[in-house]
């Protein structure tokens, strides 16, 4: 853990340098073959809906993107229970993603600086010999440029660090930086998201069929073929890089 912070931090110094700068593609059109995909996956189908688990989460920190993200069912948030959700295509039960964020046009964020500087911050604390008040300048970077990014007025900005941010630098964990860099990746970097929970079980899901799962099955042609080297696995073991085996 050591060396990869120690190899991250000389690589994000050739990085981006202010929010200004990111890998964000944005060259959509209002053609229907050219625009933003997860808008044409909605116009078309109707399927994402807000989950439990983020807007729990969100409203637990008091987060003011809530009403710049989530839209209202009959004057009120109702995210989507976790597993156990209906089908809601036409929106009439569970809360949907603003038209704020998800429109025809919409840039997909591939490589942020607010993610680069919750990058640094982890790296910060767990390197050789840690520097947790570094990591407290990025991680109030990271969140700094997260909120702007989401369009977030600055005093607004101002209160929700005061209730997220501790002062003392001894006191910032990795279950806050890894809280707030999994609300920034949201929705468009979930991959991403999916990952930092494989990797540190932060947050904590509220899926009522259990923990999500960890892997792909492996599929019967394999097992069919080649069982002697298939190992005796379920969805929820990890792979090599999330628990330290090598299957």
């Amino acid at each position: 853990p050591q060396g990869s912070a120690a190899d991250a931090l000389e690589a994000l110094a050739n990085g981006f340098t202010s929010p200004d700068e990111g890998f964000i593609f944005d060259a959509y059109t209002d053609d229907v073959r050219y625009e933003n995909p997860w808008y044409r996956v909605e116009v078309e189908r109707g399927h994402h809906a807000v989950s439990r688990t983020v807007y729990d989460l969100m409203n637990n920190l008091g987060d003011p993107r809530i009403p710049l993200w989530f839209t209202k069912v009959q004057g009120i948030y109702n995210p989507a229970q976790n597993g156990s959700s209906l089908s809601d295509q036409a929106g009439l039960f569970y809360s949907k993603l603003s038209p704020n964020v998800v429109y025809d046009l919409a840039p997909l964020p591939i490589l942020t600086f607010d993610e680069l500087m919750f990058i640094k911050a982890e790296c910060e604390l767990r390197k050789e010999t840690p520097d947790p008040a570094e990591a407290l300048i990025a991680f109030q970077e990271g969140l700094d440029a997260a909120l702007t990014r989401a369009g977030v007025d600055q005093a607004s900005i101002d209160a929700y660090k005061d209730g997220v941010v501790p002062t003392d630098p001894s006191n910032l964990t990795l279950e806050m930086i890894i809280t707030q860099k999994y609300l920034a990746l949201w929705p468009y970097g979930s991959i991403e998201a999916y990952a930092e929970w494989r990797r540190t079980g932060i947050p904590a899901m509220t899926n009522t069929l259990g923990p999500p799962p960890r892997r792909f099955p492996y599929p019967q042609d394999e097992i069919s073929g080649n069982a002697e080297n298939v190992p005796d696995v379920s969805l929820s073991n990890g792979v090599w890089w999330d628990d330290g085996s090598e299957d």
